[in-house]
């Protein structure tokens, strides 16, 4: 069996920042101005979609209407009066063009009234579309033959027919059947190939088609294989650390195979950084299922500030023993 290289990328000394987000949509029980949702239930591609959305002031005095953003720009608001009268209503017309990007819609506006919190405007639905712009595969192992589908259909009552599927880097088979007795409708499958190489892939698929209006499909296809050896996390931030300080966090070494790894040498890069870092084999617990059968290995990484630069990055080469094997 062949030794395997595996990079472990760390950043020794960057500062970690959260961004946190609200969630959307919610407001808490009992508010004058509620959240609404409108689903408009499913619409082909490029149509569009309008509702009006009916928002009442319970309150005895007028509401002044400040403005209305929108979520993306495929959404447009209509005209708005200046004030909501007291005990009145107002409509607010929201209009969305349908986008071939996913296959399920979902967009806000936010509605601000001066002395109360946003008011979530949200209109959703399923979006039809001839074919998703892309397919990930997510992380697969090369042996097990992963497959994804998709359904290739025409917008209209004409059938659609398929004269060819070309994917130049060679990593598919393909294979297409009718869904629909009319031709409106096919059912394709994606098969990786056994020699799709480890790692990242991406490639693109094109179906050569009869329709008038696009007669090649263009299909961004992506995923990634697991290599023979992996590591978990792939990334170690340390954070900041100041003067002498140290640290130290674990990563696990393993096959997602199921087969036997031995640690045979880990060097750390560049060779500058070696001298603040300290790389060590846990050992493994007796009884346990790794301490039988040893597919995975936990490595200690411990770093030292010392006199490092502000910004540090570095990488573990981690060489391994996979399968029992000498070499």
């Amino acid at each position: 069996m062949l030794l395997s290289l595996l990079a472990v990328l760390f950043a020794a000394v960057v500062t970690l920042r959260l961004a946190h987000r609200g969630q959307r949509g919610k407001t808490g029980g009992g508010e004058p101005f509620p959240a609404q949702l409108y689903d408009f239930g499913s619409g082909k591609v490029g149509a569009t979609v309008s509702h009006d959305f009916i928002v009442a002031n319970p309150t005895d005095q007028p509401v002044r209407v400040l403005k209305a953003v929108p979520s993306c720009s495929c959404t447009v608001v209509g005209a708005l009066p200046e004030s909501i009268p007291g005990h009145g209503q107002m409509a607010v017309t929201v209009k969305a063009t349908l986008g071939a990007a996913s296959d399920r819609f979902a967009q806000d506006v936010a509605l601000s009234l001066e002395g109360f919190p946003p008011v979530l405007l949200q209109l959703e639905g399923e979006v039809i579309r001839p074919f998703p712009p892309l397919i990930d595969f997510g992380t697969v192992r090369r042996d097990e033959g992963a497959v994804q589908q998709f359904v290739l259909r025409s917008l209209t009552t004409r059938p659609i027919a398929v004269s060819e599927a070309r994917e130049s880097n060679g990593l598919l088979e393909t294979g297409g059947a009718r869904l629909l007795p009319d031709g409106t409708q096919w059912l394709y499958s994606l098969k990786l190939r056994p020699d799709v190489p480890y790692g990242p892939f991406s490639t693109q698929l094109e179906l050569v088609t009869d329709d008038p209006e696009e007669a090649t499909k263009q299909i961004q296809v992506r995923g990634y294989v697991f290599d023979s050896i992996e590591a978990e996390p792939q990334v170690l931030n340390f954070g900041v650390l100041r003067g002498d300080a140290r640290t130290s966090k674990t990563v696990r070494v393993y096959s997602p195979y199921g087969e036997d790894i031995d640690v045979e040498s880990v060097e750390v890069l560049p060779a500058a950084l070696s001298a603040h870092v300290t790389v060590s084999a846990e050992p493994q617990s007796a009884g346990t299922p790794s301490a039988s059968a040893p597919t995975t290995r936990t490595l200690a990484v411990e770093i030292r500030a010392g006199h490092l630069e502000k910004l540090t990055d570095g990488k573990l080469l981690v060489t391994a023993n996979v399968g029992g094997g000498n070499e």
